[in-house]
């Protein structure tokens, strides 16, 4: 019975690092495109409005 404890334990710990793995690359990813469109974005402004 202590063994299955243990198991079960170190599969919660196995899928915990996965989940957090999955969640921080798909966060990195996020961000990435949120700065490419934002620079995109700021390259299309005429000079009067970058200087407002």
């Amino acid at each position: 019975m202590g063994g299955v404890l243990v198991l079960l334990g170190v599969c919660g710990l196995g899928f915990a690092l996965i989940c957090q793995y999955v969640a921080s690359v798909a966060s990195q990813g996020f961000g990435t495109e949120l700065r490419r469109e934002l620079y995109h974005h700021i390259n299309t402004l005429s000079h009067k409005e970058v200087d407002e």
